[in-house]
């Protein structure tokens, strides 16, 4: 996995703990996969996931929800894409792959 981080001065402490979990489900789910974080001040983080053949998946991340934003993929990649939420109203199962 490849991450790369903007964060414009801002720190985005609290979000931590739900960025590792939400890294480490990536590397569960899809193999070398890039993840670009872009800290939208201390209480958000714009995430884009991008696997190797282009395909990718945005994200938003705060302290108690990941939600799935837009995408271009196949229909495969995009179930494995709406797994990786959390307290999103269409999907959600982050928590059960980081306890997997």
């Amino acid at each position: 996995m490849k991450k790369k981080i903007k964060t414009n001065g801002y720190r985005a402490h609290d979000l931590q703990d739900m960025i590792t979990v939400f890294e480490r489900d990536c590397e569960k789910t899809f193999i070398n996969c890039k993840i670009d974080h872009f800290y939208y001040g201390n209480e958000l983080d714009m995430i884009t996931v991008t696997l190797e053949n282009g395909h990718y998946a945005h994200f938003n991340l705060t302290k108690n929800r990941v939600s799935f934003n837009g995408h271009t993929c196949s229909v495969h990649e995009y179930i494995k894409f709406t797994s990786l939420t959390k307290n999103d109203e269409c999907f959600g199962r982050l928590l059960e792959i980081a306890l997997s």
